[in-house]
């Protein structure tokens, strides 16, 4: 057993390392606390001589380990770890380990929000050049399972659970696109997890940063490369008001009108910035990357527009699993003119403090509506601000918005919580906030 990997978890991630460390004859075990993990039949059948232990685990087995390899769901910070952390890893840092020798570039991407589209729309880039590049990581495809493809580019997006299990760490560029409180009841504190995002810069030949996020910022290394929605920074690419027209410039030359990017909102335009920043890092063509940009439809459940015979603007942003990625949904959308935004929010808050909404809710929000687990919390904060219903499910929340909502109003799904109190995931609660706009009378 002293010469032994144990691998804890069996989902897609410990898959892909026992699909690793197999290919390289080495010696493995794994452990998964549920009685009846999901890929479990895929794994006995493709691993039947391996020893697998289902339910709980001890310290003495975890101790006898060679190496623990941890899946991301699992927190090491838990006490179960604390006497083997020393051999405590994740499939990024085997990963780090295959390619520290190869020939080949390597993007890291991470941020509370915003780093799928980053991911996806830079691997789009890269194709229009004819780079043979590949993603995956948090999104996707496991890391290691990249490795088969040989690219000459990987993009990996990251997220902290990721980040906490990985010490050696190398890329071309790294990004932290933005930092916001999320998954504050695994962290110590908000410093905590800002700084096991901040980790992706170590030993990166470029930090890209988000100059209007001091978080973003910090623990950079390598050439620094800044992005900003301030049409006053116009350094690398940034954005430019000509006769009050928002562009998309490279050194004060205009290369594409912002409405023309098909994404919808203020924090996306951010994300095209970042993938710009990244990509002149690896110094792919400019003709390519406006080409991806337009091309670029954005992904689903991230301020997506729903279809709808009505003069009411719809928008599925179920991915908003977080404060932050509801308050920039917002603010992104959100009219100078008028409250034009009926939001409707709520679900399993994860330790988060609302109070960040309070703000843009003034601003930008003249009704919100309210349903899911964590709904008391957020009504709480919002307590006499804006017209304010409760409600118990999301079709009832739909309906009543329909209600609420005045013509060219936007009625935003951006639920700032997570989905598990009444959904599989936030793609099913997603599809579930585009079946209900749908069912509407027309």
């Amino acid at each position: 057993m002293c010469d032994t990997i144990l691998i804890i978890g069996i989902g897609r991630t410990g898959l892909s390392c026992a699909r690793f460390l197999a290919a390289q004859k080495q010696s493995f075990a794994v452990l998964d606390n549920r009685l009846n993990p999901p890929l479990l039949a895929q794994f006995k059948k493709e691993f039947p001589d391996i020893s697998i232990t289902l339910g709980d685990f001890n310290e003495t087995q975890l101790k006898q380990a060679k190496k623990i390899i941890l899946v991301p769901g699992l927190s090491r910070h838990q006490a179960l770890f604390k006497e083997v952390d020393d051999k405590i890893i994740g499939d990024i840092e085997l990963f780090m380990q295959e390619t520290r020798d190869l020939a080949c570039q390597i993007v890291l991407i991470t941020g509370s929000n915003g780093k799928s589209t980053a991911t996806t729309l830079l691997l789009e880039m890269a194709q229009k050049a004819g780079i043979k590049a590949v993603a995956g990581g948090n999104l996707g495809e496991p890391a290691l399972d990249l490795l088969s493809q040989k690219a000459d580019l990987y993009i990996l997006e990251l997220s902290s659970f990721q980040l906490e299990t990985t010490p050696n760490i190398h890329s071309t560029a790294a990004t932290v696109l933005n930092i916001s409180p999320d998954h504050m009841d695994r962290y110590q504190d908000f410093t905590h997890y800002a700084q096991t995002k901040q980790h992706i810069y170590q030993n990166t030949l470029n930090s890209i940063v988000n100059l209007d996020d001091i978080e973003s910022q910090k623990n950079s290394q390598g050439t620094v490369i800044g992005f900003s929605l301030d049409p006053e920074f116009n350094q690398g690419w940034h954005l430019q008001i000509t006769k009050g027209q928002e562009f998309i410039a490279y050194q004060q030359q205009n290369k594409l009108a912002t409405n023309e990017l098909q994404m919808m909102g203020q924090h996306n335009i951010a994300n095209v910035l970042a993938c710009l920043n990244l990509a002149q890092s690896l110094n792919l063509p400019e003709e390519s990357l406006i080409a991806a940009i337009k091309d670029y439809k954005g992904l689903t459940h991230r301020t997506e527009r729903v279809p709808s015979p009505h003069s009411i603007m719809w928008i599925n942003d179920s991915k908003a699993t977080n404060v932050g990625a509801c308050v920039a949904a917002i603010n992104g959308l959100g009219s100078k003119v008028k409250q034009n935004i009926v939001l409707i929010a709520g679900g399993q808050s994860k330790g988060a403090d609302f109070s960040e909404l309070l703000q843009p809710v003034l601003q930008f929000v003249h009704h919100v509506i309210l349903f899911g687990e964590d709904r008391e919390k957020i009504r709480q904060v919002l307590l006499d601000k804006c017209g304010l219903i409760m409600v118990n499910t999301l079709d009832e929340a739909v309906n009543h918005a329909s209600e609420i909502a005045e013509k060219d109003d936007i009625v935003l799904f951006s639920p700032a919580c997570a989905s598990f109190d009444l959904f599989k995931n936030f793609e099913h609660r997603g599809d579930c906030f585009k079946q209900a706009v749908t069912r509407l009378p027309r």
